[in-house]
This record gives structure tokens, sequence and C-alpha cells, in this order.
């Protein structure tokens, strides 16, 4: 019961992390943008 219950949050964490990371990079990546555009 306990290795099902690991498999599962690790399996949810490895698919949360390849779904968040380019969403995260696109976030900073607007955010650079913006800041670029305060500058200017």
């Amino acid at each position: 019961m306990m290795d099902d219950f690991l498999f599962r949050a690790v399996t949810g964490g490895v698919l949360l992390a390849c779904v968040c990371g380019p969403f995260g990079a696109f976030i900073v990546w607007r955010r650079m943008a913006f800041f670029g555009d305060m500058l200017a």
C-alpha cells in the first residue's frame, strides 16, 4: 500500500515538474520583456 502511494506521488511530482518547468520559464521571460519595456 505504501509503495503504491509512493509511486503515485513520484509520478505526479515528475509530471507536475515537466508541465510547470516550461510554464515558469515562459512567465519569467514575459516578466523580463515587461521589465525591458519599462526601462525603454
